[in-house]
């Protein structure tokens, strides 16, 4: 009987718990993105993905300032809060990020104030594909 009274969802006691809590579904999952300032975090199907931190920024500029010659494109599979995503289009070059679930991407602007700066830019392009598979089937095309 217990059970049936005391019994809640991991999202209800997000939102209870944490003041700045999103939580977003669409037909691949359940997103949550929640936290404040440099402490947030990005939750798929309630699986931690990604918190905010500048290593994602480094997995993009050490390889951009180690290149032998000018970078021309960047690939970045999972946009995840989209800090690789932005960081890649700060070296002005054509960039493509591959993201399997649509509310991910809906959530750039949690993370970041100038998202929208970001997914209007011409050289970014923003793509919901499996990218495990993307690399594959449109090699030629990026």
């Amino acid at each position: 009987m217990a059970s049936l009274f005391l019994v809640g969802d991991f999202e209800t006691m997000l939102l209870r718990t944490k003041k700045n809590t999103v939580i977003r579904r669409d037909y691949a999952a359940t997103v949550i993105s929640f936290g404040e300032a440099r402490d947030k975090h990005l939750l798929v199907n309630g699986i931690g993905m990604t918190i905010l931190t500048p290593i994602t920024k480094f997995m993009v500029h050490l390889p951009m300032a180690f290149h032998q010659g000018r970078p021309e494109s960047a690939l970045i599979i999972c946009f995840g809060m989209g800090t690789s995503y932005r960081s890649a289009l700060s070296w002005n070059i054509d960039t493509t990020t591959v993201e399997l679930v649509p509310s991910v991407i809906k959530t750039f602007g949690f993370y970041h104030a100038d998202a929208a700066r970001f997914i209007n830019d011409p050289n970014g392009h923003i793509v919901v594909d499996d990218g495990r598979r993307f690399p594959q089937t449109h090699l030629g095309e990026i």
